[in-house]
């Protein structure tokens, strides 16, 4: 963690990311939760249905995600 001299130094390092960084971010790590749970699934068979309602729950967040993108370029017609 770094240590900021002063608060103006924090406001100053900070960066704001715009909708598209948000939504390239969270689609980034959806996909690494689906890859991450299907390789457990594989490897730990005796607890698949877990795994496998963890899959249900990334591929369900990807299409929130895909929508909320189809909702915002409707919006910026």
């Amino acid at each position: 963690m770094k240590n900021f001299e002063s608060f103006d130094e924090f406001l100053n390092e900070a960066t704001k990311r715009t909708p598209d960084q948000v939504n390239k971010d969270s689609e980034k790590r959806i996909k690494e939760q689906i890859t991450r749970y299907s390789e457990l699934m594989k490897s730990n068979p005796e607890r698949a249905n877990f795994y496998k309602a963890q899959l249900d729950l990334a591929h369900a967040r990807m299409t929130v995600l895909a929508l909320k993108r189809k909702v915002d370029a409707l919006r910026s017609k």
